[in-house]
């Protein structure tokens, strides 16, 4: 676990100089890594932070940049990511440092069925358009 502490060095390095975090909570998910949600004392108001215990976690920075691409490219609803930290911490992992979205986890979200659908027809939308992106090779 990273301590509050270290948490506002990575944020003060990677983010803002002028940041604390001030509150370090545990999100649902991360079935790979660890998902926390780090309070700070400004803007951003809340940081998503992804974390590995290996110091050069590749499948973290592959998903920064995934993440940036569908940003830059895309109209799909993706968090910014706004660092990922790779090495120079004391608890030598790796970190993606990300936006929160607002929003709520699916999972526990109560939707009427008419909600749902309306969710579904949504999420159809966002996918029927990233089909539309295509090049002609396979893979990262």
């Amino acid at each position: 676990m990273i301590c509050i502490d270290e948490a506002t060095r990575i944020v003060r390095a990677h983010i803002d100089p002028r940041l604390t975090v001030r509150r370090i909570r545990p999100l649902a998910g991360g079935m790979i890594n660890r998902v926390e949600a780090w309070a700070t004392d400004g803007v951003p108001h809340q940081i998503v932070a992804k974390i590995a215990p290996e110091p050069d976690h590749a499948p973290l920075r592959e998903e920064a940049a995934a993440l940036a691409w569908y940003g830059r490219n895309t109209s799909f609803p993706v968090p910014l990511p706004l660092a990922c930290v790779t090495g120079g911490t004391r608890f030598g992992g790796t970190c993606l440092l990300m936006e929160m979205l607002r929003g709520r986890h699916l999972g526990a979200a109560e939707l009427t069925p008419a909600g749902r659908a309306r969710v579904q027809a949504c999420m159809a939308r966002h996918l029927a358009l990233l089909h539309g992106h295509t090049r002609g090779t396979y893979g990262s």
